[in-house]
């Protein structure tokens, strides 16, 4: 039988699964709207911004996925003779489950958070986009076994973001709302990402970066709510 790698308590199976789902739905509808941004306008930002938010929702998708798929196994009964067998599918594979799930998750995730820095800082540096997609197949590889030095990455990659965005709400001086709800949401999200680092130490950290991390979106989606109705 093979390995089962679940950081979250058993009471908790499939609600993160849930979270994230919702997180996915949220990411999904800025892309939506960043792109017709770019059809509107034709300014490469929105469409970076667009491709961007798909990362990270496929990053919560592949998660998801795997969480699925590590947390439900199947169970069959198989009659030989006077006997009755349990086959368990899905556990025997856990490893490469695991192993495959969540290095998309985290390669998604690390490339999703890169691609806002460039967009939000306005670099025009792209001779640096192949180095930092190396950067992030790296990180995603070797996290695999160190959950904490992917999470690490994010909360540092987060507080650039957090950083950038709160320079733009504070040169705001019409329409703060947005802007305001837009930085709350990634701080909210980043201290998420710096509590996921401590499941070394309890696994409830974990229910908690969950539930934080949610919070952040959910802000993230009032936000965009605001931007649509403007």
């Amino acid at each position: 039988m093979g390995f089962q790698f679940v950081f979250s308590p058993k009471w908790f199976y499939g609600i993160d699964c849930i979270f994230e789902g919702v997180s996915v739905i949220i990411l999904l509808l800025l892309a939506l709207s960043t792109y017709r941004l770019y059809r509107f306008t034709k300014d490469k930002h929105h469409l970076y911004f667009g491709v961007s938010f798909i990362a990270l929702a496929l990053g919560f998708a592949a998660k998801i996925l795997t969480n699925v798929e590590i947390y439900f196994p199947q169970v069959f009964l198989k009659t030989i003779g006077p006997e009755v067998v349990f086959s368990i599918t899905g556990v025997v594979s856990s490893s490469l489950i695991y192993s495959l799930g969540f290095f998309f998750y985290k390669l998604f995730l690390v490339w999703g958070f890169l691609g806002l820095i460039f967009i939000i800082t306005h670099s025009k540096e792209y001779r640096w986009i192949p180095l930092t997609v190396y950067f992030a197949f790296i990180i995603a590889l070797f996290s695999t076994v160190a959950n904490h030095i992917f999470f690490i990455t994010t909360s540092i990659l987060l507080v650039y973001i957090v950083y950038y965005l709160y320079k733009n709400y504070k040169k705001k001086k019409k329409n703060r709302i947005a802007p305001l709800l837009t930085f709350l949401s990634f701080l909210i999200i980043l201290i998420s990402s710096i509590t996921f680092i401590f499941m070394l130490f309890s696994i409830y950290f974990y229910v908690v970066a969950e539930v934080l991390q949610l919070i952040g979106f959910l802000i993230l989606l009032v936000a965009y709510i605001l931007l649509i109705k403007k």
